[in-house]
């Protein structure tokens, strides 16, 4: 749309599948994570370091706002994630911060690179970054630990 050589294959059904809370397996996992979070804070504490949390978005979400402002057609499964994982997100990010530790959401970094027309990801089925998407969610969270050093 925007920047037609930036070529992305999306499979939001199946990152849909391993979010939504609304399925009762994922609700618990999500739970569990909100334990493990508060777990490895609390230990983090005991040890006198300072728990960084990143967050990064899957390539769906990454893209939800640029298909948005363009008005592309998007599947129910990709709107629904574009609800569901911020949500998520926003939920074991209060418990990080709840629990002491320093949060950092790298979503907003990766529309950002994606507005400019930045090849963050691959044009196949892999949903990895590529190195340049690596980079910026790099450049993201050193902007908040370099300060914590």
């Amino acid at each position: 749309p925007r920047h037609p050589d930036v070529k992305v294959l999306f499979t939001s059904k199946v990152m849909l599948g391993a979010e939504d809370p609304g399925v009762a397996q994922i609700e618990e996992g999500i739970r569990i994570s909100e334990r493990a979070l508060a777990d490895m804070a609390a230990l983090s504490q005991q040890r006198g370091v300072k728990l960084v949390v990143g967050f990064i978005p899957t390539r769906e979400r990454a893209y939800c706002q640029a298909l948005t402002k363009t008005g592309a057609a998007m599947p129910a499964s990709h709107r629904r994630l574009c609800e569901v994982e911020p949500a998520t997100v926003a939920r074991l990010a209060r418990a990080a911060q709840a629990a002491g530790a320093t949060v950092v959401d790298t979503t907003q970094a990766m529309e950002a690179a994606i507005e400019r027309g930045v090849k963050v990801y691959p044009q196949g089925i892999d949903s990895h970054a590529l190195s340049a998407g690596y980079r910026v969610m790099a450049e993201a969270i050193a902007a908040v630990v370099e300060p914590l050093l």
